[in-house]
């Protein structure tokens, strides 16, 4: 099943990256100046992904404090 996730441009760049370390195959498919859609194609389940999404946002948040 395929996701489509839409963030801000810096932090979809950062969900594709971390999502590849994890073996999830996602990249960027849309992007403009400042948003960028982020799209999954592997078979993971919406629960797992979001949990993924959420700590990756935690991750990032704790990264870039000023955002």
């Amino acid at each position: 099943m395929n996701y489509e996730i839409e963030l801000t441009k810096e932090r979809a760049e950062y969900l594709a990256q971390e999502l590849k370390k994890w073996d999830i195959d996602a990249k960027i498919t849309e992007s403009t100046e400042n948003w960028a859609t982020v799209e999954v194609f592997d078979d993971i389940e919406a629960e797992d992904l979001i949990v993924y999404a959420f700590n990756m946002g935690v991750s990032y948040g704790r990264l870039n404090s000023k955002d």
